[in-house]
């Protein structure tokens, strides 16, 4: 691994959330424990966290599944885990939120996607951000500042989709992504009985999500965070090896 380079090849997949936004689910009232106990024949072990109309939460296996009036997400932070393995799991939640709230638009649908690469050094993962190429250098500096940028957030949409990309280090940036990626870094280090030190990381945190409503019955949970995943990978690589 290169001290110094941010590398496609070195990034982690950290965390993952698939996320549904829809307008009030109103049969929420009546159905949490229905939607409980349905969830429970699905996810045999399932530990219950909460369960009331505000939020009902659970976890099974490395996932934790959230279900609230105006949004449903599944969230996975377990570093170097399949999407596609996600995916197949968190498709029966999904289906069972929508069928039993009878929720037949879905206002948003996105996914996220967190990457990281530890770095030994206290700067190199600031280091390694700042040689990444997305705009040519001007003779002279932005804002009277002649260092390169060390925090990027570039945002792309059409009418039905769109795409947010935070590309920064930590312990230096401002704007922190959702996950806990210092943890979840750490978490990798013991599983895999890593012995070298990191004191720095860098992370390329993506949202990809629809712009324009969905109707229910044209989504697929399954292949939306499948395809998608793949959509995500195959961009962060080529803006990392430009």
């Amino acid at each position: 691994m290169s001290e110094t380079s941010l590398l496609f090849s070195d990034l982690i997949l950290g965390q993952t959330v698939c996320e549904l936004r829809y307008d009030m689910a109103f049969l929420i009232f009546d159905r949490t424990g229905a939607v409980c106990k349905e969830c429970k024949s699905h996810y045999p072990d399932l530990k219950l966290i909460a369960a009331s109309p505000a939020t009902t939460s659970f976890t099974f296996g490395t996932q934790t599944y959230i279900i609230e009036q105006t949004t449903s997400r599944v969230i996975c932070s377990t570093p170097h885990h399949d999407p596609k393995a996600l995916a197949a799991e968190a498709a029966p939640f999904f289906d069972i939120v929508l069928s039993a709230f009878e929720i037949p638009v879905i206002t948003r649908i996105g996914l996220r996607q967190t990457f990281f690469q530890v770095f030994p050094g206290r700067d190199d993962a600031r280091h390694a951000l700042q040689r990444l190429k997305f705009y040519d250098e001007p003779s002279d500096s932005h804002f009277g500042i002649k260092n390169p940028a060390q925090e990027i957030t570039l945002r792309w949409e059409s009418d039905d989709i769109g795409a947010m990309l935070h590309i920064g280090s930590l312990p230096d940036s401002v704007s922190m992504p959702v996950a806990d990626l210092m943890q979840i870094a750490k978490k990798n280090k013991e599983e895999r009985k890593i012995r070298e030190e990191f004191t720095s990381l860098a992370f390329v945190d993506v949202d990809f999500y629809t712009v324009s409503s969905v109707l229910r019955s044209q989504w697929d949970a399954e292949e939306f965070i499948a395809t998608n995943s793949h959509v995500i990978k195959k961009n962060i690589r080529s803006i990392l090896n430009r």
